[in-house]
């Protein structure tokens, strides 16, 4: 899978950044490489590009699973460091349009420039453009293999424009298990492995128009790379919450909403336990990692779990 072309948008090297979090650290070789200043000492049992993705397991999520998803935050996190992080102003001055509109709806019009104008946080609101982009187009995304078996997305299109608010919750978990057997079948198909790496190249494609013009220092060639394991990662994520009859929702917590202490802060100039925290007015300055919840309807009764908390950058009132 080669590199594709640059796209606009480039810039020169602006402020060094600090060092990465202790969090980083276990996912220094996560990727096929990791940009300079991104060291990791170990190499952790991750998916890859090596492992068929229908031999994945099928089982229930449990606190494996939750694992996996707050260990993907921190891949997402660490490819951010490692290739988005070196600000400059001349740099994001000729981005697109759109990819501005992007950074300031993941922030604020206001706030957006602040934060990507220095290297202690400008990784971050780059998490957070990365990760809403995840969730929209792979995560949420329905059918969730679409073209690999027409008659599946046909069918699982069909049960879920029969999910609704109001859907009692034992024909929910009907309608979510039909889509979960169809998702199963589909990764355990001999052809499969093929066309989800075809897969994986074209949507990485498509979100490296997007996060490589915000990368105003070359970190070839392992930003490629490592945004293909990213995605690959991404997608097998994805096919294990399909596999599974369960509703999921993504919150990203809004600017400017009261600090709670189930939010994990990350201020790199606010800091404190989360009980002082939330004895102090502070609100959301930038929530750039969503909490997760799923829903199980399987005895007729809705029962929520959260697998993931927010992460948060805070401010005074």
């Amino acid at each position: 899978m080669s590199r594709p072309a640059r796209n606009v948008g480039s810039g020169g090297l602006g402020n060094q950044s600090r060092s990465p979090d202790p969090a980083f650290q276990v996912l220094g070789g996560a990727f096929a490489g990791l940009g300079p200043h991104n060291v990791g000492p170990e190499t952790p049992s991750r998916v890859g590009p090596g492992i068929a993705p229908g031999r994945m397991e099928e089982s229930t999520p449990d606190f494996l699973f939750e694992r996996k998803i707050q260990k993907f935050f921190d891949m997402a996190e660490a490819y951010c460091y490692a290739h988005m992080n070196f600000p400059s102003t001349a740099g994001d001055a000729l981005l697109h349009p759109l990819i501005k509109d992007r950074l300031m709806k993941a922030a604020t019009r206001e706030s957006a420039h602040q934060l990507a104008s220095t290297g202690h946080t400008r990784y971050l609101l780059m998490t957070k453009v990365v990760l809403q982009w995840i969730i929209r187009h792979i995560w949420t995304e329905i059918p969730p293999f679409e073209g690999f078996d027409v008659e599946a997305d046909r069918r699982i299109t069909n049960y879920k424009r029969q999910i609704y608010q109001t859907t009692p919750p034992l024909l929910r978990h009907h309608f979510l298990s039909q889509i979960a057997k169809d998702v199963q079948r589909i990764r355990a198909h001999p052809d499969f492995l093929s066309y989800f790496q075809r897969l994986v190249c074209s949507q990485a494609t498509k979100l490296w128009a997007i996060v490589h013009p915000l990368m105003h220092y070359p970190t070839l060639p392992s930003d490629w790379q490592d945004l293909l394991s990213l995605i690959y990662t991404a997608y097998c994520i994805s096919g294990e919450m399909w596999a599974t009859p369960f509703d999921w929702r993504f919150d990203f917590t809004p600017v400017g909403y009261p600090y709670q202490p189930s939010m994990i802060n990350k201020d790199p100039y606010i800091k404190g336990t989360p009980e002082e925290l939330a004895r102090r007015n502070l609100v959301v300055k930038l929530g750039y990692t969503p909490a997760v919840y799923l829903r199980d309807s399987a005895d007729g009764f809705a029962r929520i779990a959260q697998i993931a908390s927010h992460k948060v950058l805070v401010k005074e009132a």
